[in-house]
This record gives C-alpha cells, sequence and structure tokens, in this order.
C-alpha cells in the first residue's frame, strides 16, 4: 500500500467550497514564509449503478492540484494548476485552472495571522464562485493530506 504524505511548515490552512461543483479545495498558503503555498482539491458524489436492481454507490474523487501565491499579507490569493476529472464513466481530461481568492479582514487589518472568511472565484471549463474559511496555523508543524 503507497501513501503520500506531504508535510509543511504552514502560516494557515483554507477550505473553500464550491456549491455549483459541490467541490471542495484545501490549501497550505504562505508555506515559505514568502506567499508560495500548494491547493488540492475534490469532493463526494452519489452514482446510481445499474445493476438487476439500481443501487447507490458512495464515489469521493480528486479534481484539482496546484500551486498558489499571497499577496497583500495573503488578503488575495492567486492560484493556478491543474483542474482533472476523476469521475466514473467521464472523458478523462486535464484543463488549466486560474482562481483568485479574497480575505476582506486580512485586506482591512493587513494582518494575516488571525481567522477570516474567503470568497473565491476559479476559471477552467466553467466559472465558478466558492466561499471558505482560513485558518491561521502560524508556526505550527502542519500536513496537507
Amino acid at each position: 500500500m503507497l501513501f503520500l504524505t506531504i508535510n509543511l511548515w504552514g502560516q494557515y490552512s483554507g477550505i473553500t467550497y464550491f456549491p455549483d461543483e459541490g467541490s471542495f479545495m484545501l490549501s497550505m498558503e504562505n508555506s515559505d514564509g514568502k506567499g508560495w503555498g500548494i491547493h488540492a482539491g475534490g469532493g463526494y458524489n452519489m452514482f446510481i449503478v445499474p445493476n438487476p436492481v439500481n443501487t447507490m454507490n458512495p464515489n469521493p474523487y480528486l479534481d484539482r492540484f496546484g500551486i498558489n501565491y499571497g499577496i497583500l499579507k495573503n488578503g488575495i490569493v492567486i492560484g493556478t494548476g491543474i483542474k482533472f476529472n476523476t469521475l466514473p464513466n467521464t472523458n478523462k481530461d486535464l484543463r488549466p485552472e486560474i482562481w483568485i481568492k479574497l480575505h476582506p479582514l486580512k485586506l482591512l487589518t493587513q494582518n494575516r495571522n488571525h481567522w477570516d472568511v474567503s470568497v473565491t472565484y476559479s476559471i477552467s471549463e466553467k466559472r465558478y464562485w466558492g466561499f471558505g474559511l482560513a485558518i491561521p496555523l502560524q508556526y505550527r508543524y502542519s500536513s496537507l493530506f
């Protein structure tokens, strides 16, 4: 069995939910102390499997991975990466993705070391709005996966 673990020394972590897409994005931001970080995302779907009796099967999936960079004390975070489709019975295609995340409290106070809400706008094959939460982890050893 193979386990993938990435350990980072991050300043804060973020979670974003995209309601139209039904997926989440987790990010570790300001990992190097200079604004750089990574993000990954996925979701959870229920599929009807046509058998003699229709059954619902759960399917967690991974759908994005990339890097991000924060500016203005991480009040604005810009990310880019690959968005992909891992759902069963669909085309397995790769698409570029770019997103911008706004943390209003960090922008107003210019202090990145407190809890904040976020609004995210993502552009890939479609455009999605998301909302989330930034959680400070300053000077703590954290793990993204």
